[in-house]
């Protein structure tokens, strides 16, 4: 949403900052957040949730595995939740296995997690330390 230009003025601001928030203890189960800096926030982290960047490769790269399943239903089912993840969050998503596929097995749901976070770092904040500033991207 782009602010008009009377409320710029009144505001003195296009955007309102959302930073250094704490979602630690939150359930974000089915939450999406959109022209949020997640870096700049803190997350629940590892075993649940996982901060990916560059969304639209991690999918593309797991959708190979996908392919490779015996299960057309099990396929299936995992190629609409990857598209939608890569169509729907932007270039940085916070996920949860739920989130990749709630019809599947469990195991089918966890092995999709564990291949689309590969490369992500964990999110899981060191107690007490402030929200992380926003930085480069992970290799």
């Amino acid at each position: 949403m782009t602010a008009s230009s009377s409320e710029v003025a009144a505001l003195g601001r296009d955007t309102n900052a959302f930073t250094g928030n704490d979602f630690t203890g939150a359930e974000l189960d089915g939450v999406a957040f959109h022209d949020i800096d997640l870096r700049a926030q803190r997350l629940p982290g590892l075993p649940g949730h996982a901060l990916i960047d560059r969304v639209a490769d991690r999918v593309r790269a797991t959708l190979a595995l996908v392919e490779r399943w015996p299960d057309e239903r099990h396929r299936d089912e995992a190629r609409r939740s990857l598209e939608f993840l890569a169509r729907h969050r932007g270039d940085e998503a916070l996920v949860t296995p739920r989130d990749l596929g709630r019809k599947l097995p469990p195991a089918l749901r966890q092995e999709l997690f564990e291949a689309i976070r590969r490369r992500s770092s964990d999110t899981s904040p060191d107690p007490g330390s402030p929200p992380r500033e926003p930085g480069p991207e992970a290799p």
